[in-house]
């Protein structure tokens, strides 16, 4: 078992390092704050200038797709008269939006708070790994 200097000595390292993973975290939300409004600014004067297909220091305007929320209700609605079954078995989610889930349970899908709560335990039960990260 460590001493208590060498386990002083190592909550200093610990707590120096802490402060600079906060700093880098601080630092990469501003710089990403900004890179979108250098972003917009690049965006508005392409389109503004007619300058959508230049090359301008590497970069480009390009029109891409994100992914956005989708319920189950509207895959349903998408592919309604199919064989929904097959297409839902084999449909691969990579997050699930646990707060508006819930929410949705609750007040769209009129469910109680005790079967709600259960729903989300299973939920996560098999959507959730463990993993060690710095919070």
């Amino acid at each position: 078992m460590p001493t208590n200097d060498i386990k002083e000595s190592a909550l200093a390292q610990q707590t120096l390092t802490a402060k600079r993973i906060k700093d880098v975290r601080e630092q990469k939300i501003m710089l990403t704050n900004y890179e979108r409004q250098l972003c917009d600014t690049f965006i508005i004067n392409a389109e503004g200038y007619g300058l959508e297909d230049e090359v301008v220091e590497g970069l480009k305007m390009i029109e891409t797709t994100e992914p956005q929320k989708v319920t189950l209700s509207d895959i349903k609605a998408q592919f309604s008269g199919e064989d929904l079954d097959r297409i839902l078995d084999n449909i691969m989610f990579t997050a699930i939006d646990y707060k508006e889930t819930k929410e949705n349970l609750k007040y769209s899908g009129g469910l109680q708070d005790a079967i709600v709560n259960s729903i989300m335990e299973r939920l996560e039960s098999i959507s959730k790994i463990k993993v060690k990260k710095v919070v």
